[in-house]
């Protein structure tokens, strides 16, 4: 059974990551992780290549982590090398599934300045004395009583737009969508919160 990964279509998110943490003592299972490498694999997208990233094990045992990224995030850097196959990823992930994990989520976007929700455009300030200037180039909110607990924006150099990164903290279960799930949960989390409350639609 497959794990499903992103194609990214209609999709305003650029990188996501489910990183989280086995809820189970299963020993024979434990050292199953702790022997697994580095996994990295390169697949096609709806507008180019992405990137899948398999981390299980490292520093803690339980530890379960993978990231989908998108190529355009690596135009201003080096993209990854990939470190296996994507028949290792699949075969690794297909080991996990119906296991319960405690996972958080995080999803970035890009968006442009205009398109900001007021609470955050109005947190970019530039002061100026003299020679010296001062300027807001990031922040965090913390969200209560939603499917995220977080947002936090910073200025992106290479192209001018703001970088959000949304944070959910949820209880899962490994299946073939969980990835796809998670990604749901974010982008609608970007709607609600940063599309629908752009300058001009914000509500109290």
């Amino acid at each position: 059974m497959a794990v499903k990964l992103p194609d990214f279509k209609g999709s305003f998110c650029k990188a996501m990551t489910v990183c989280a943490e086995l809820k189970s003592d299963d020993k024979s299972l434990l050292k199953w992780i702790e022997a697994q490498p580095l996994m990295i694999s390169r697949y096609k997208a709806a507008d180019g290549p992405a990137y899948v990233i398999l981390i299980l094990g490292g520093l803690q045992s339980k530890h379960v982590h993978i990231d989908v990224i998108r190529n355009e995030v690596f135009k201003d850097r080096h993209a990854p090398k990939s470190v296996g196959k994507m028949a290792d990823i699949q075969k690794a992930a297909a080991h996990l599934i119906g296991h319960e994990i405690d996972a958080v989520l995080r999803g970035e976007f890009w968006v442009a300045f205009a398109d900001l929700p007021l609470i955050i455009s109005a947190a970019h300030i530039t002061a100026v004395e003299g020679d010296v200037s001062l300027k807001t180039v990031g922040g965090s909110l913390v969200v209560q009583g939603a499917p995220i607990s977080g947002i936090d924006w910073s200025m992106r150099d290479a192209d001018g737009k703001v970088r959000i990164v949304l944070t959910s903290r949820k209880k899962l279960t490994i299946s073939e969508s969980y990835v796809m799930d998670s990604l749901e949960l974010l982008e609608t989390s970007f709607q609600a919160f940063i599309l629908e409350r752009s300058h001009g639609k914000t509500t109290n």
